[in-house]
């Protein structure tokens, strides 16, 4: 469309899963977001990579991956608006970056997407889109419905377009199992995958000043909706 809007996009992922799973993602420089020839996959750009050698990978795609979108935000006053920022909210819980890991939490994933946001979107206009597939939509959903309303902001502010796709809006059940399966995943946290009960989506969905209404399942069912994309 002639004369559109240009803003930074910001790619965030799905579930990854236990560890295993976060190690292997994390190997990807793109998060999966675009198959990349195995000498880029196999490459990662940190804090320490050069300009040249970021520039080198990037280049003819505006995609900004891991250090180098730091560098990069560091050393511009302005960002492109047809820039893609990947969102790497998994590095902190991988055992392969030589550190301890961090248990991962989908708040704190939610607020470093704003951090990553208020980088990406220096540019005329500020705000940026964001494409997220799978639970990566449950990251989107928690900034937009209780991060940026906690801080007291409006989140049409920030985010101008929320795209998603496959996302597990209502949580997830099983056909089987009477809600037994359910239930003990929600009370183990295996693999991480209580995100997608109704307790602890309640909790990240929900605006600290609401959460003292937490109530019934059908009150997280109504208070879910049928939303599937946002747009400000």
């Amino acid at each position: 469309m002639a004369g559109a809007e240009k803003l930074p996009i910001v790619y965030v992922r799905g579930f990854a899963s236990d560890t295993a799973g976060i190690d292997k993602v994390v190997t990807d420089p793109f998060y999966g977001s675009t198959r990349a020839p195995p000498t880029s996959v196999s490459v990662r750009t940190t804090s320490r990579t050069s300009t040249s050698s970021r520039a080198r990978c990037c280049a003819c795609t505006w995609i900004l991956v891991n250090g180098g979108q730091e560098l990069f935000s560091a050393s511009h006053d302005t960002i492109p608006p047809d820039s893609i920022w990947v969102h790497r909210f998994y590095d902190t819980s991988a055992t392969t970056w030589g550190k301890k890991p961090r248990e991962f939490r989908l708040e704190t994933a939610a607020q470093d997407l704003l951090k990553l946001s208020r980088r990406s979107g220096r540019s005329p206009g500020r705000r940026v889109s964001i494409w997220s597939p799978s639970m990566g939509d449950l990251v989107c959903r928690c900034l937009v419905q209780k991060i940026l309303p906690d801080l007291g902001r409006d989140p049409a502010d920030w985010v101008a377009k929320l795209f998603t796709y496959g996302a597990p809006h209502g949580g997830i059940t099983f056909d089987a199992g009477f809600g037994l399966l359910e239930r003990l995943r929600d009370r183990t946290g295996i693999n991480g995958a209580e995100i997608f009960g109704p307790e602890r989506t309640y909790e990240y969905l929900t605006p600290c000043r609401r959460t003292h209404e937490r109530g019934s399942g059908k009150i997280f069912r109504d208070h879910l909706g049928d939303t599937v994309s946002w747009s400000g």
